[in-house]
């Protein structure tokens, strides 16, 4: 492998990254290798990038504006929702030693990033480029391990994907923007100010995790639209942020901010969503719903409400059929739409959850759908992913040297 050749050390350094992702996933990595081996791996990645990457940047004050609105956003947020005792370790050691393990992790990443941006410059799939690599460092930055403990939960896994996966997409759906219009030290600083605040700060903002996932997406979503208002014109080698498009781009995250308002406001009045894996209710509630349960007194629910109600250690979502007022206590009988006889037992106050207030259609299948592969076959969904955006990346930069040597080969 020649190492002058660009393609080639992006695919190296690709493979250094996800293979220190891999072996962290799979446990092989613990204890202080965890730190020792993973901040390396990074390194080796950012030395072997460093001097095919195009390091002009727009004027920095860029990236500091925007981490002090970030920043800020955090504080407001903090503001209306309370505060905590920051869990990073605030002594002067600890916050060194905190800070030199993620520089190295910032300075891979971002070269990385503007690395395999360089490769992909065609003008005409540029927003496809930016949303498949965006999924990439979703990927590479997100813990995985969370992810495969959440999979017998679908409850817990539909709370990392909004306060986990939903965030950090948007969050790299912004650095790539950057990236393209301010440069590789722009994303640096952006990433190692926002960092640093976080390890110094001797409290930080204690956030509900629905109101953290949305607000999150919705912060970076408006530095998007900064960063192309800000940098649309900015005339660097690299890729330009065209501003021709910047109407249907803002028009786009709008419309995105707007679901994430609604999502909020769901979350913020009370509703707790649960999917739905079993096809007890069927055909009014069918399996890969996802329903949104309100929270409800029991005397106020009567006969034909569908509720949600806590029966050993799962969520059953059933019919009320009968109402039972027993010595000023009231008591619910309830049973599946499709089964032919009623639930065994009485629902009680304690076991209520509440009255289901909206159903999703279909769109649990998907959390289902991960929750077996997971359960099942814990490793596959992770290689699988990895696998297929590292194939990718490796036909997009080298597809075409491929295909020369097939054809000097076999002709084809």
């Amino acid at each position: 492998m020649n190492l002058n050749n660009t393609n080639y050390r992006i695919i190296m350094a690709l493979l250094f990254v996800l293979v220190g992702k891999l072996l962290l996933y799979a446990g092989l990595l613990r204890g202080y290798s965890a730190y020792v081996v993973q901040p390396f791996l990074w390194f080796l990645a950012f030395f072997i990038l460093f001097d095919i990457v195009d390091r002009k940047s727009a004027t920095l004050y860029v990236s500091l504006l925007l981490a002090s609105i970030d920043i800020g956003a955090l504080m407001v947020i903090g503001i209306i929702s309370g505060w905590g005792l920051n869990s990073y370790d605030t002594s002067i050691y600890g916050m060194v030693l905190n800070i030199l393990r993620i520089t190295p992790y910032i300075l891979g990443l971002e070269f990385l990033r503007a690395a395999i941006f360089q490769r992909l410059r065609s003008y005409k799939s540029l927003d496809r480029n930016i949303i498949l690599v965006s999924i990439l460092f979703t990927v590479i930055m997100v813990s995985l391990s969370k992810f495969v403990l959440s999979f017998g939960d679908e409850t817990v896994m539909l709370k990392l994907v909004i306060s986990s996966l939903l965030p950090l997409f948007s969050l790299n759906l912004f650095l790539s923007y950057l990236l393209l219009g301010g440069g590789v030290w722009n994303t640096v600083v952006f990433s190692l100010t926002t960092y640093i605040f976080v390890f110094i700060a001797p409290i930080l903002p204690d956030i509900p995790w629905y109101i953290e996932g949305i607000a999150y997406t919705a912060i970076y979503l408006v530095l998007i639209m900064l960063t192309i208002l800000i940098l649309g014109d900015v005339d660097i080698p690299r890729i330009e942020l065209k501003k021709d498009a910047l109407s249907k781009k803002i028009i786009g995250i709008i419309s995105y901010l707007s679901v994430l308002v609604v999502l909020l406001l769901i979350f913020v009045g009370g509703f707790k969503p649960f999917v739905i894996a079993s096809g007890s209710m069927e055909p009014n509630i069918n399996i890969g719903d996802i329903v949104l349960v309100y929270p409800t007194n029991i005397g106020k629910i009567g006969v034909d409400d569908i509720v949600a109600y806590q029966l050993s250690n799962r969520i059953v979502v059933h019919r009320v059929i009968e109402v039972f007022n027993n010595g000023g206590k009231v008591y619910l009988k309830t049973k599946g739409d499709a089964n032919s006889d009623a639930d065994p037992g009485l629902v009680t106050e304690k076991a209520v959850i509440g009255k289901i207030a909206f159903t999703i259609p279909r769109i649990g299948f998907i959390v289902l759908g991960f929750q077996y592969v997971m359960v099942n076959y814990p490793f596959l969904l992770p290689a699988l992913i990895v696998g297929s955006l590292l194939l990718y990346a490796i036909l997009a930069l080298v597809g075409e040297d491929i295909r020369k040597y097939m054809t000097w080969r076999w002709g084809i």
